[in-house]
């Protein structure tokens, strides 16, 4: 297996050949200042403590599960559109990212799925042989879909917030439980009823409700050796 670390500004991003990526990006000014303030500042300070009370061994295992609790808190008041644009509810804006997220799909990644909302998406794909570093895609992506949708809307200045969030997937359980998460997460903030409904997602599959998790990880290692 293939891994590479990048350090870009003071994050550092992973990349592994021949594994899952789980991806969040979300418009810029989405998150009210003062709460991603004390998002931030709560999620090092109880970092620090882990850090004070776990031995080597389990302080990266606590680590994980406190950054998917605090995904969850980023998620939720972007579920709820406190501040910010919804540029992502106007179709002409949703229709260029839906768009360019497919395009690298069995280029640079297998898309398995993703969901636009009105002020971020969520997508799960497989990253294949490395090329570039996976945050380097992401940043053309979001650079090309910035300046379409500034043309379309008339503005100019940041259209993204610069970092998104990406996390490699551990394992099986983690991988069916974030497609799950993505599917259901128009239904969390109260856009449908339906996921299968959502006119802004997208799944390599007509519906995973009809598949096994084995079929799903099958699926994959038979388009992705």
């Amino acid at each position: 297996m293939n891994i590479k670390s990048y350090y870009r500004r003071n994050y550092p991003h992973f990349q592994i050949s021949g594994q899952y990526y789980f991806v969040t990006s979300r418009l810029i000014d989405s998150i009210p200042e003062e709460i991603n303030k004390m998002l931030k500042n709560n999620f090092l300070q109880e970092e620090r403590m882990l850090l004070k009370k776990a031995d080597s061994i389990n302080f990266e295992n606590e680590r994980y599960f406190l950054m998917k609790k605090y995904f969850g808190y980023y998620d939720h008041y972007l579920n709820q559109a406190l501040c910010g644009e919804k540029y992502l509810a106007d179709e002409r804006i949703a229709k260029i990212v839906y768009d360019s997220l497919l395009h690298f799909d069995g280029k640079l990644y297998d898309m398995l799925n993703f969901c636009l909302m009105p002020n971020h998406f969520h997508f799960l794909a497989k990253v294949g042989k490395l090329v570039n570093p996976f945050f380097r895609i992401m940043q053309s992506l979001k650079r090309y879909t910035s300046r379409q949708s500034n043309k379309i809307l008339n503005r100019s200045g940041a259209f993204w917030e610069e970092e998104s969030y990406d996390h490699i997937v551990r394992d099986e359980i983690e991988l069916i439980r974030i497609i799950d998460y993505i599917l259901m997460d128009p239904v969390r903030a109260g856009l449908t009823r339906n996921p299968f409904e959502w006119k802004w997602s997208y799944s390599k599959y007509q519906t995973f409700q009809k598949l096994n998790p084995a079929d799903i990880l099958n699926y994959s290692r038979i388009t992705n050796p």
